[in-house]
This record gives structure tokens, sequence and C-alpha cells, in this order.
């Protein structure tokens, strides 16, 4: 933000005192270690490993969850998961609309029948890496 170097009139005033001269929310808040973080998340998500649960053993563990356990996964929760399980990078992340119960339960359960990633690299670990800080 500038430095005022009149008062404005209270005409040239938005509701909260703000100066019409100024562009509306034009400032931006943020910190050296949320910019990290996001470079971190980025990076990870470009990141491939090379190591992935099987697709095969993916759709056995969802058949087993299904059949064990009485839960039913809706075609979307089989595709997050095969998504999440099977994919060799090193974070995965997925989008949908609030209350669609697309949410980290069906992993979970996955996780419990075996479906994980090799040791050293579970699902949902970015490490603590930053910038210029080797492997």
């Amino acid at each position: 933000m500038r430095p005022q170097l009149e008062a404005t009139s209270p005409e040239l005033c938005r509701s909260d005192g703000s100066p019409m001269t100024e562009p509306h929310a034009a400032e931006r808040y943020t910190t050296t270690c949320i910019l990290d973080a996001e470079i971190d998340l980025l990076d990870a998500a470009r990141e491939h490993t090379g190591q992935a649960v099987p697709t095969e053993l993916v759709r056995i563990a969802v058949a087993e969850l299904e059949h064990g356990a009485g839960a039913r996964l809706d075609d979307g929760q089989r595709r997050l998961a095969q998504a999440f399980c099977a994919d060799d990078r090193r974070i995965v992340a997925a989008v949908g609309p609030a209350g669609s119960r697309e949410d980290h339960r069906p992993a979970r359960r996955l996780r419990g029948l075996g479906c994980r990633r090799p040791p050293g690299h579970p699902v949902g670990d970015l490490g603590r890496r930053r910038r210029g800080a080797g492997p």
C-alpha cells in the first residue's frame, strides 16, 4: 500500500474506509515459509518416484474392502483409490465439491488391507525438503 499524502474525503472512500483510488483487494499477504511450502507441494506433484502399487493389487484391495467390510465405494471413489495408490508421484491430490464424501476414508481402509506404497513412501508423506536441499 502506498503512503497516503493527503486525507481522502469521505465521498471517495469505500464503506471499509479505504480510498477508492486504491485497487480493491490489491494487498497480498504471505510469508516465505508459505511460499516454500507451495513450492514443495508443486515439486512433489511433479516428482515421479518409480514406485507405485500395482493396479491389480488396488483392484483386489477394493474388492476385499467391499466384500469384507461391507463398504460400498461408488465409481468415483474406486477411481480415486486407483489414482492415489497406483500413481508413482510423491503427492496426488483430488478436488471435489464440498460434501461429496470423496475423502480420506477409502484410502485409509485400503492401507489397512495392505495397499500401500513401498517403505519410505507412505501416502501423504511430503518430507521436509526445501529448495536447494538435495533429495
